[in-house]
């Protein structure tokens, strides 16, 4: 998981994917596929596990029978 450093500019961590995650997400739930899917044109596999995993840490979202929910959805 690329974290801002020294090394490692913000632009290039795993940070700014996390916001176009649960932008769609705050919208609807979607399979894990699925929001890959809606995402393939702007980020790479890895990063998408990498933000997946940052998100599922920081109790963002969570998985139920095999969607990803967003915790703070009203």
């Amino acid at each position: 998981m690329k974290l801002p450093s020294k090394v490692t500019t913000y632009k290039k961590s795993i940070l700014p994917i996390l916001p176009l995650i649960l932008d769609l997400l705050s919208i609807k739930d979607y399979s894990i596929t699925r929001l890959y899917e809606e995402l393939k044109n702007k980020i790479t596999i890895s990063q998408y596990i990498d933000a997946l995993d940052c998100l599922f840490i920081l109790e963002k979202i969570i998985l139920i029978k095999e969607v990803l929910h967003y915790v703070n959805r009203n």
